[in-house]
This record gives structure tokens, C-alpha cells and sequence, in this order.
């Protein structure tokens, strides 16, 4: 090493530390700069997606549409069809009973 800068002056490896050190605070800055950069750039994404409010509305408008809507006419169709088939019990019954005078 000393055979390198033995034929240098004292400005030229002035020059060349300088160089040097540039070129290693060049690369220490870029290289926190991604790694802090990249980091940055993570904590960001995880606390956009930590906002996930519009899961709970979507669950809520689910929610009503199956059990409010859905179900109210399910059970809509439930009392109906129930009705009629009381109905229709009366009416076999009323049909017997005429029958049954008539005959």
C-alpha cells in the first residue's frame, strides 16, 4: 500500500482519500436511503391497510341485505304459504261438511 501513495504528493492523496470518501458517503446514502426508504414505504402500506373501516360498512350492507331483506321475504313467504294452507284446511273441511248435508 505504501508503494501506491509513495509516488503521490501530499495533495493528489488528499484528492484520493477525498474521492474515496465520497464514493463510501455516496453509497452509505443510498443505501439508508432505500432501506429507510423501503421501510417508510412499508409502514405506510401496513397503516393504509390497517383502515379497513369499509369492511364493517360492507359487513353491515350484507348484513341487511340477507337477514332484512332476504330473510323478511323468505318469512313473507313463510306466513303465506302457512295462511293457505289453513285456508285450504277450512275449505276441505266446509266441502265435507256441505257434502255430507247435501247428500
Amino acid at each position: 500500500e505504501f508503494t501506491t501513495y509513495s509516488n503521490l504528493t501530499l495533495v493528489a492523496q488528499l484528492e484520493s482519500y477525498k474521492t474515496k470518501i465520497s464514493y463510501t458517503k455516496d453509497s452509505l446514502v443510498a443505501l439508508a436511503s432505500t432501506s429507510v426508504g423501503e421501510a417508510m414505504y412499508e409502514s405506510e402500506d401496513f397503516l393504509c391497510n390497517m383502515n379497513v373501516s369499509f369492511v364493517e360498512r360492507r359487513y353491515s350492507d350484507v348484513k341487511h341485505n340477507i337477514c332484512g331483506k332476504s330473510f323478511l321475504g323468505i318469512e313473507k313467504l313463510m306466513w303465506s304459504l302457512w295462511a293457505l294452507g289453513i285456508s285450504l284446511e277450512l275449505i276441505a273441511i266446509l266441502s265435507h261438511v256441505l257434502s255430507v248435508r247435501l247428500s
